[in-house]
C-alpha cells in the first residue's frame, strides 16, 4: 500500500463529509442547552410562590442566556420552548384541577411567548459585545411579555417575572 502525505493527493476524496465527529459532538452539546434552559425554567418556577424565592431570578435566567447565546433562530426557538413550557408547566399546575389538557394547551401558549423570545434572542445577544447584549436582551424579555400581557384575548400575565419580586422589600 502505497502512503500518500497530507497535500500531496491527486485529487480530494468523494463522498466523505469534514469534520463528521465534531457535528455529533455538537447534537450532544445542544441537548446540553436543551437541558440548560429547563433548568433555567425550573428555577425561575421557584421564585414564584409557594417556594417564594424571591432573589432567585436575578439569576435564574442565566442558564438559557448561556444556552442562547451560540444559536440560529431555529434552535433559539426550541431552547425558548424547553425553557418555557418547564416553566409554564411547572408554574400553572393548580390547573391540572381542570385537566391535563387544559393544563398543557395553556402551557403551550404561555411557552410559544418564551419561543419567540428565544427565536428573536439569538440575534439580539452576541459575547463579542457584553453590555449591549444584555441591555438587549433585557429589552426583548420586557418587549415580550409586554405583548404577552396584550394578547390574546386582553392578555394573559400569570408567570411573568415580576410576580416573583412581590414578597421582596428591597423593591
Amino acid at each position: 500500500v502505497q502512503e500518500v502525505l497530507p497535500g500531496q493527493a491527486p485529487e480530494p476524496a468523494e463522498g466523505q463529509e469534514e469534520d463528521v465527529v465534531p457535528r455529533l459532538r455538537l447534537a450532544g452539546a445542544f441537548s446540553a442547552r436543551l437541558g440548560l434552559a429547563a433548568l433555567s425554567g425550573f428555577l425561575l418556577f421557584l421564585a414564584n410562590p409557594p417556594a417564594g424565592l424571591g432573589p432567585l431570578p436575578f439569576v435564574a435566567l442565566v442558564p438559557l442566556f448561556f444556552a442562547l447565546s451560540r444559536d440560529s433562530a431555529a434552535r433559539g426557538a426550541l431552547l425558548g420552548i424547553a425553557f418555557g413550557f418547564t416553566y409554564y408547566a411547572l408554574t400553572m399546575y393548580w390547573l391540572l384541577l381542570f385537566g391535563e389538557l387544559a393544563w398543557g394547551g395553556l402551557a403551550l401558549v404561555n411557552a410559544c411567548y418564551a419561543s419567540l423570545f428565544g427565536a428573536l434572542a439569538a440575534g439580539v445577544g452576541r459575547r463579542c459585545r457584553p453590555y449591549l447584549s444584555a441591555v438587549s436582551l433585557a429589552a426583548l424579555w420586557t418587549a415580550i411579555e409586554f405583548i404577552h400581557g396584550l394578547w390574546p384575548l386582553g392578555g394573559l400575565t400569570w408567570g411573568d417575572v415580576a410576580y416573583t419580586q412581590s414578597a421582596n422589600h428591597l423593591l
